[in-house]
């Protein structure tokens, strides 16, 4: 007799049920829209947290990949080096150049990769400008490859391979490494 007493109950307030039915499921949608909301916002931040460690984050590396680094540096720094005390490509920091060039294509990272290549490029532009010079005796025609080669050399001399390298060697709040 409850159950159908109940029934009439609800049929005799129908409209009174249905209206707190779509009270109570407007009140729930809210809510899920709040929580909805608010995850969004969480994960938002989240990411946008990720991104900035993300940036932050120092690319680390170990005792055997450091010395690789050191290796390919100090090739290129002895390489200019050479340069600057002969004020030409000799063989010797041709060799280095080239050994640099030809470790970091297999090892290092790509902005690596590219700046040993380019500072190769310029030392084997200046190499073949030596080259065509002592072949052109001493006239007009001398000029103008002698300009282009000691602009390649002062180029090469003024290089700081240490840019490039220290964002890859740099220990925490140290600066970079020696």
């Amino acid at each position: 007799m409850t159950i159908f007493r109940i029934n009439e109950l609800l049929v005799k307030y129908h409209a009174v049920v249905s209206v707190f039915d779509t009270i109570v499921s407007i009140i729930i949608s809210v809510g899920l829209f709040y929580v909805a909301f608010r995850a969004n916002g969480i994960a938002k931040s989240n990411l946008q947290i990720a991104k900035q460690e993300k940036e932050k984050q120092i690319y680390k590396i170990h005792a055997d990949e450091r010395k690789i680094f050191h290796s390919v540096y100090n090739k290129l720094s002895n390489a200019i080096t050479l340069v600057l005390e002969s004020a030409r490509v000799t063989e010797e920091s041709k060799a280095l150049f080239w050994q640099a060039r030809d470790q970091a294509r297999l090892e290092m990272p790509d902005d690596i990769k590219i700046y040993t290549q380019n500072l190769f490029d310029k030392m084997y532009a200046a190499y073949l400008l030596e080259l065509e010079l002592e072949s052109i005796k001493e006239t007009k025609d001398r000029q103008k490859p002698v300009k282009e080669r000691m602009k390649l050399i002062s180029s090469l001399i003024d290089e700081r391979p240490h840019e490039i390298f220290s964002k890859h060697l740099k220990i925490p709040g140290r600066g970079p490494i020696p």
